[in-house]
């Protein structure tokens, strides 16, 4: 079933079909904390880092997003970025070759910022 729905999702891929949903917050909180704060969402959610590339003011990081019963696999990128005294993140689910995601990438983002918030509340 895996080598179906891989070879469905690349075909699709290839015709420009593709879900996302994007995110942003500012919160008062260093942006080195912040990159941290981050990483540790993404190890903790089983979540690969597939790519980094840094900024003037911080830094972009592209994770994986796994297969599951709701969307095919994809990319979570998440930029962080000095905003005056705070950081500004911002959250992108890419997932290629599918049309709907059946609410996977909103969760995934709410939870993202949800989290965040809650540390940098504390």
């Amino acid at each position: 079933m895996s080598t179906i729905a891989g070879f469905a999702q690349s075909a699709y891929a290839k015709m420009g079909v593709k879900t996302g949903k994007s995110l942003a917050a500012v919160f008062a909180v260093p942006t080195g904390e912040m990159i941290v704060r981050v990483l540790c969402h993404h190890a903790k959610n089983g979540r690969v880092l597939r790519d980094v590339q840094q900024l003037s003011d911080g830094c972009i990081l592209k994770a994986s997003l796994p297969s599951d019963v709701f969307a095919l696999e994809g990319d979570l990128i998440v930029t962080a970025s000095r905003q005056m005294q705070a950081t500004r993140v911002e959250a992108h689910t890419d997932i290629p070759g599918q049309m709907f995601d059946w609410g996977k990438s909103g969760r995934c983002l709410e939870t993202l910022l949800g989290e965040l918030g809650a540390a940098a509340a504390a």
